[in-house]
């Protein structure tokens, strides 16, 4: 390679990485903004979401502030005048600046986060068993209409003794059912009883599918919690944690030269 060529590579490397670095902190920085213009502070979804997102895209930015302080470093390896103007820029202490506030910014975020996982989560599972409530109220008042409607039809059958032989001979009531019948009409009692214990099981069916989608449905909310409060929480804090490297080293380093 020419030495011509060395010399405008070197040039070029370190403003790349300053203007790759700037851009990709601005872009981030702009898409904060944005989550914040149509603000809901007081809905905890908004707020659930927009931690989220904001902790989802939170090592760009320090990828881009990287690339700013090795842009500037290899800036001063390069005696060109394009290149020694950049040095010139405050870019070094403005992106220190904006890592420290990232920092607390992540860092205030892990409790905040985690607290309102936790109190959507006890909303979720208030919420799931109130639903199944509903739902054995709902299947109970519907399970004694239908046996209700059982009884007058089976009332009705057994006083009309042309139509219960119809029913018989046309197959409509199967040997089982005429027999039953049969039972009922010669002791009334045990139609009480034969209804009973047909809406015991079927409330018992009714109660354990309610129970087992009640289960499904709580797990998926704890499982949410794990996966969306807790992970943003660690990734939150993990982001903290590198921001606070760059920024406050880079500050009192500053300080001290």
């Amino acid at each position: 390679m020419k030495a011509g060529s060395q010399r405008q590579l070197a040039s070029l490397t370190p403003l790349s990485l300053i203007v790759a670095g700037s851009i990709m902190v601005i872009s981030v920085l702009l898409d904060y903004g944005v989550f914040l213009l149509w603000p809901q502070f007081l809905e905890r979804q908004w707020q659930l979401q927009v931690v989220s997102n904001t902790v989802d895209r939170g090592v760009v930015p320090l990828v881009g502030i990287v690339f700013i302080l090795v842009g500037f470093w290899a800036a001063e390896q390069v005696p060109t005048p394009l290149v020694q103007g950049i040095t010139r820029l405050p870019l070094p202490m403005t992106a220190f600046i904006v890592a420290s506030i990232l920092s607390l910014v992540f860092l205030l975020f892990v409790p905040f986060h985690l607290r309102n996982s936790f109190v959507d989560r006890s909303e979720n599972l208030k919420s799931i068993q109130t639903q199944a409530e509903q739902l054995t109220t709902q299947a109970a008042q519907t399970l004694e209409t239908q046996v209700e409607q059982e009884r007058a039809r089976i009332t009705a059958l057994l006083k009309n003794e042309q139509q219960l032989n119809q029913a018989i001979s046309s197959g409509q009531l199967s040997v089982d059912q005429a027999t039953l019948l049969q039972q009922f009409r010669d002791n009334p009692a045990s139609l009480d009883e034969y209804l009973t214990q047909q809406a015991d099981t079927e409330r018992k069916n009714a109660e354990e599918t309610i129970a087992t989608q009640k289960a499904d449905a709580e797990k998926r909310a704890k499982e949410a919690t794990v996966k969306t409060g807790i992970r943003t929480a660690l990734n939150s804090l993990i982001l903290a944690v590198g921001y606070a490297v760059v920024g406050w080293t880079g500050l009192r380093n500053s300080r001290n030269g």
